[in-house]
């Protein structure tokens, strides 16, 4: 079966959340917390995580 790539990337922060602090070019500053340099973004392309809500790997519960 093919996979949608969309669906793959689970934002634990919401993406209409993240759109109110976007500038006139629908980019946002992001500053890593690892220490790294900020850096100017898009909303969906920030706060998710592959397959966060997957259940792909859970064990299989038997009756």
């Amino acid at each position: 079966m093919k996979r949608n790539r969309r669906s793959e990337r689970h934002h634990f922060v919401p993406q209409f959340y993240l759109r109110h602090w976007c500038n006139h070019k629908d980019r946002l500053w992001v500053h890593p917390m690892d220490g790294k340099q900020p850096y100017e973004s898009r909303a969906n392309s920030v706060a998710f995580e592959r397959g966060l809500y997957s259940t792909e790997d859970l064990p299989d519960i038997q009756n």
